[in-house]
């Protein structure tokens, strides 16, 4: 079977591809490999059907993990605010903070 270039960058983004690449470099700054290093790498390589398969599965995976961290940040700011508003409302005196309920609103 022939190979999809992102198929390949997957590999190389894989934690097998990382450990591969990782056993293999050297130099302290920055990592060199030797490219016949690289070509003894043992690539996984399903028909090209099935790379482009999973290749539309990784990237779904990935869009959705994107989208769960901006929500996440989303959420996290809001209960910023709303913290950030409950110090303000307890140093003002709008509420009696012995006497709030534990129940977050809305």
């Amino acid at each position: 079977p022939s190979l999809d270039p992102h198929w390949l960058a997957s590999f190389f983004n894989s934690p097998l591809g990382k450990w591969n690449v990782e056993r293999v470099q050297y130099g302290a700054a920055q990592g060199v490999i030797n490219l016949s290093e690289v070509a003894s790498f043992m690539v996984p390589l399903p028909s090209r059907e099935e790379q482009a398969r999973r290749i539309r599965q990784l990237h779904r995976a990935s869009e959705n993990h994107a989208a769960m961290r901006a929500s996440i940040k989303a959420i996290v700011e809001h209960l910023q605010e709303y913290k950030q508003s409950l110090i303000t409302a307890a140093a003002t005196g709008e509420f009696d903070v012995t006497t709030a309920s534990t129940r977050i609103p809305g």
